[in-house]
């Protein structure tokens, strides 16, 4: 059985679900550079980014990437 690495993975991702967070990335595939990868992967696939707020356990506001898959880049597959 093949490998993933962790750029695989979080493609793999985004193209069954649609979108990722630092938090999600971290959860599910022990990744912490979770902006590093997308720059990597819009290369040859268009991702945009969403800027999000929420609020954290101690009240704080805060804000996140929200990534979105929107497919390859044309004459990618």
């Amino acid at each position: 059985m093949a490998k993933f690495n962790k750029t695989q993975k979080v493609l793999s991702h985004l193209k069954k679900y649609k979108s990722i967070t630092p938090k999600d990335a971290y959860d599910y595939y022990g990744s912490m550079r979770l902006s590093g990868i997308i720059y990597n992967l819009k290369e040859n696939y268009n991702i945009i980014t969403d800027i999000e707020e929420a609020t954290d356990k101690y009240d704080n506001k805060v804000r996140y990437a929200r990534y979105k898959y929107k497919g390859p880049i044309k004459g990618d597959k």
